[in-house]
């Protein structure tokens, strides 16, 4: 059990829980607002024991369920590899990544697609009562991620389809379907309606209530890493396998450098995806189904590998070995292993020291800027930081920068109602800055600065190989 040391973790999966329990959920709310979900109740649940891995262990719980899912079907059915398909899974780099954060996400690309695949399997045979218990399977999964969401269409739309014959049971399923999404999603969409006066952001705005902010918002989520564009849909294949994404940073003398970002290794889905072209079920139309599941991965929008981790669970489920390619197959995957399991004996020893020995050592090398976070909030006791680095999770006395452009477009005071006047505060950018630039970030006027000073420092991604030169840049400030 690692501490919690990624981006996304620290600045909401594990913030907006900690906030809720120390009664400051409407507090300096941020645009990370706009997309949580079932994932920060279910953290919240852990924390209120003082545990921070609620969403790991079930990360890893689910990957047992896959091993035992997968030798029953094999079992039952005739259909997969067994050992094989559980390895395409197993032996992802991905996974890696997918167990060391607090952020759920196997547990619904498992439910998902085994639910696919249950219906494949049985298709006619089903009764009535068990695609009931489907559909309340497929909009908690939605509640935890909404991407999921065209997943879910497209295996209501089989459902729909298996049941044509029977309208009044396809009326039924839709009103099964209803009754799911009031019980999971309407606690959601009512809290975003109270926060951002429409319940469906950051996907829809019916009434242009945040129309000034956000179709810029959900730009940026699109095109957030992988874009959906020609060139990112033609090397996407071998993005899943290989590491080609490379990062843009400003390095001392604010000049772009190109490097090779160790973390891009635990992004990729694996050898695995090569079984894509050898599944097969007795009916010989899984291609059919792999296309709808590809359909709906493309309508996300965004060519992340992590949006594809699905249809690799669905490769290890229909991987058939009677091919000419299996050989090879099987020793890529075993060599792929090999890695995994040295990773994992690495992150092993790392996680033991953090629980009985030296929790803090392990968060200066893993969390990104926590050493500097929590010596600048010792220098400056009781004094809010106004920060961009995003650790929020161990930080106390601060205000989130997170999107500060948008943030101005969404509460236009947001940073005046949030900083006390005629009361020091630290303001701290990536970027050397003049007064006026930064009144216009925080759009406060009248901001006085009363030093500032610059820091060279060298900060660690969640995974200790990577390092980065930082240019730090601290204001202490004061408006009246």
């Amino acid at each position: 059990m690692l501490p919690p040391a990624d981006i996304d973790s620290l600045r909401y999966h594990l913030e907006i829980p900690k906030k809720i329990i120390n009664d400051k959920f409407y507090e300096y709310i941020t645009l990370d607002y706009t997309y949580f979900g079932a994932i920060e109740f279910i953290n919240l649940f852990g924390l209120n024991f003082n545990f921070e891995n609620t969403s790991s262990l079930l990360n890893f719980s689910y990957l047992l369920f896959l091993v035992i899912s997968n030798i029953y079907i094999f079992e039952k059915f005739k259909v997969g590899s067994n050992n094989i398909g559980n390895l395409i899974v197993l032996t992802s780099p991905y996974l890696l990544s997918m167990i060391s954060t607090q952020k759920i996400y196997f547990l619904p690309c498992f439910s998902i697609i085994y639910s696919f695949a249950y219906l494949i399997l049985n298709q006619y045979k089903i009764k009535f009562k068990v695609h009931q218990l489907i559909s309340s399977i497929l909009i908690f999964s939605i509640a935890i991620k909404v991407v999921f969401s065209f997943f879910v269409l497209a295996i209501f739309l089989f459902q729909a389809y298996l049941l044509r014959k029977d309208f009044r049971k396809i009326f039924y399923l839709v009103l099964t379907y209803s009754f799911f999404v009031f019980l999971f999603l309407f606690p959601l969409f009512f809290l975003k309606l109270k926060i951002f006066g429409n319940p469906f952001v950051p996907f829809l705005d019916f009434y242009n209530v945040n129309a000034n902010w956000l179709d810029e918002f959900k730009f940026f989520l699109l095109q957030y890493e992988n874009p959906l564009n020609i060139y990112n849909l033609l090397l996407f294949p071998i993005k899943l396998i290989l590491p080609l994404s490379f990062d843009i940073l400003n390095n001392l003398n604010d000049k772009d450098i190109i490097y090779f970002d160790y973390a891009n290794i635990f992004k990729l889905i694996g050898l695995g995806v090569i079984g894509i072209f050898f599944l097969k079920n007795k009916n010989n139309k899984i291609y059919i189904f792999l296309f709808l599941l590809i359909l709906s991965f493309l309508f996300i929008g965004n060519l992340q590998n992590r949006w594809f981790f699905p249809l690799l669970i669905f490769i290890s489920i229909f991987y058939n070995t009677s091919n000419s390619f299996h050989k090879y197959f099987k020793n890529a995957i075993m060599l792929q292993s090999l890695f995994t399991i040295i990773v994992l004996f690495v992150l092993s020893g790392i996680s033991i020291k953090a629980k009985f020995f030296d929790k803090e050592s392990v968060l200066n090398t893993m969390a990104y800027g926590y050493k500097f976070s929590k010596k600048i909030e010792k220098e400056y006791p009781d004094t809010k930081i106004v920060t961009f680095i995003e650790n929020y999770y161990y930080l106390e006395n601060y205000l989130p920068l997170f999107k500060h452009n948008l943030l101005i477009k969404y509460d236009n005071k947001y940073f005046f109602n949030n900083l006390k006047k005629k009361q020091k505060f630290i303001f701290i950018y990536p970027e050397e800055l003049n007064v006026e630039e930064i009144k216009k970030i925080l759009n406060i006027q009248n901001i006085i600065v009363l030093n500032k000073k610059t820091y060279n420092e060298i900060f660690s991604g969640r995974f200790f190989l990577n390092k980065y030169d930082e240019t730090i840049h601290l204001y202490e400030l004061i408006f009246k």
